[in-house]
């Protein structure tokens, strides 16, 4: 099988070479991922006014991190010589199942995302944060990455993550109703809501 190669990088932001997704991470060189958000008003039936955001639940085979939920609708690793906008557009293919036009994605900032320092897994990432906005629930079709989508009214977002939330109320796709979540079931997040996506959010007048 092909090993998967990644672009790595300086501080700076300088290509210094590419390596397989294994060695990037076992000796923690700093690679490009894309950062893929989703912005929607929830099913009529769930009687929740405003927007939210669609946040996916890791499959139960992967390496990192199974089975915990994630404030990301979609995040992927950008292939060696990729393009962040051709990175996005594929990862919500293979991951969601859906596709858009380069023009329906905002790209709304590159940030030093976390390091995450792990028992032989270092990684260490440049994050290019994407966002669409959309009018209705679309039809996800997950890949074997997500074993499931759910909704998070914005104001619920808010508590999670300015106020420390312990309790996260989620609509799954296809269900009539809600399900209880707790803060220990979601992966810990750095900030990207606070100072990337609300600002947006606000900026563009998406209510709450």
């Amino acid at each position: 099988m092909e090993q998967e190669l990644l672009d790595y990088y300086d501080h700076k932001g300088n290509l210094l070479g590419s390596a397989s997704r294994k060695e990037v991470h076992e000796k923690g060189l700093l690679h490009h991922v894309v950062h893929f958000w989703m912005a929607a008003p929830g099913e009529p039936q769930w009687g929740v006014p405003g927007f939210g955001i669609w946040c996916q639940k890791r499959s139960p085979d992967k390496a990192d991190f199974p089975n915990m939920y994630d404030i990301l609708a979609m995040g992927g690793h950008i292939d060696a010589g990729e393009s962040p906008e051709n990175a996005v557009l594929r990862e919500i293919r293979e991951e969601l199942g859906l596709r858009f036009e380069a023009s329906q994605v905002v790209c709304l900032d590159s940030r030093h995302a976390k390091d995450w320092i792990l028992p032989g897994f270092i990684d260490r990432e440049t994050a290019w944060v994407y966002i669409v906005q959309l009018s209705q629930t679309p039809p996800f079709a997950c890949g074997e990455e997500v074993s499931q989508m759910v909704w998070v009214p914005l104001r619920g977002i808010v508590e999670k993550e300015l106020h420390n939330a312990q309790e996260i109320t989620c609509y799954p796709f296809g269900a009539d109703g809600a399900i209880s979540t707790s803060a220990s079931e979601w992966l810990p997040s750095d900030g990207e809501f606070q100072e990337v996506v609300l600002p947006w959010l606000n900026s563009s007048g998406i209510p709450f």
